[in-house]
């Protein structure tokens, strides 16, 4: 399974964090995509037989863990956009994860124990991986921008806290990472 995570409203909040999740390889072949004309219409279209989640981030979820170990959030995020059940339709339980932005190593390998924990896969078979422009790169990643930038723009708040892709800040379920 390949998930593409993106934001949009980076700074303010809430920030709309966004996990697309695919079984195409050609989701992850490098490529050049542009983002200055972002065109919603076909936005479905395009996530065809993906599927997606999303977590809205409220500045006292940042808070917490500016308080206290930042490196450990981008693992807390990334662990509640995955939800077990997106896992169960696969037989294989393999995690390739694809996060726009640039993030310290440490921070990345927190984000792997964090996810293995949370979804109770051997830590062997999760792959983190980041970059800056990755939204621009691989077609995961850059469908997970599109999606943000839509429910940020294009959606009302309070239809978003009802929608079936919404998921929640897993806090307790990682209090022993915290």
């Amino acid at each position: 399974m390949y998930v593409g995570i993106d934001e949009s409203n980076h700074g303010r909040f809430p920030e709309i964090f966004v996990a697309v999740f695919s079984t195409f390889d050609s989701d992850i072949e490098e490529r050049s995509f542009k983002k200055s004309r972002r065109n919603h219409k076909n936005l479905m279209r395009r996530l065809g037989r993906r599927s997606y989640s999303f977590l809205l981030y409220s500045s006292s979820d940042r808070k917490l863990f500016r308080e206290r170990e930042s490196y450990k959030e981008v693992g807390a995020i990334v662990a509640s956009l995955i939800s077990p059940e997106i896992l169960e339709q696969e037989d294989e339980k393999i995690l390739d994860i694809y996060i726009d932005g640039e993030h310290q190593h440490r921070t990345l390998v927190y984000c792997r124990d964090i996810v293995s924990n949370v979804l109770d896969i051997d830590k062997e078979c999760v792959e983190v991986s980041c970059g800056p422009s990755l939204d621009e790169k691989l077609r995961i990643v850059n469908i997970a921008d599109e999606i943000a930038h839509w429910l940020y723009r294009k959606q009302p708040l309070n239809d978003l806290a009802n929608k079936k892709q919404r998921r929640e800040l897993l806090i307790p379920s990682i209090h022993f990472y915290l």
